[in-house]
């Protein structure tokens, strides 16, 4: 049964990435594609894709950070004096 239940984590957990990933595809493709009247980027909108898929990264790494901090602090087990 655990491991349905692991299963069915992982699957949750792939789910979510795969879904934030296309959201965050959809952000920089707004964001940066100014025409579809050609089949390749212009340099502005490679640049743009770039700092915007860099930029989104460095905010995800440091929202999970703090939020692995606050889940340790939150853990820790309370010493009574």
């Amino acid at each position: 049964m655990q491991a349905n239940s692991q299963q069915e984590l992982e699957r949750m957990m792939v789910y979510q990435e795969l879904k934030h990933y296309n959201e965050l595809v959809g952000h920089c493709f707004k964001e940066c594609i100014l025409s579809m009247g050609s089949k390749k980027l212009n340099p502005q909108e490679l640049t743009c894709l770039e700092n915007c898929y860099k930029k989104n990264s460095k905010f995800d790494q440091r929202f999970l950070q703090a939020l692995n901090y606050a889940n340790m602090v939150h853990s820790k087990p309370q010493s009574n004096p």
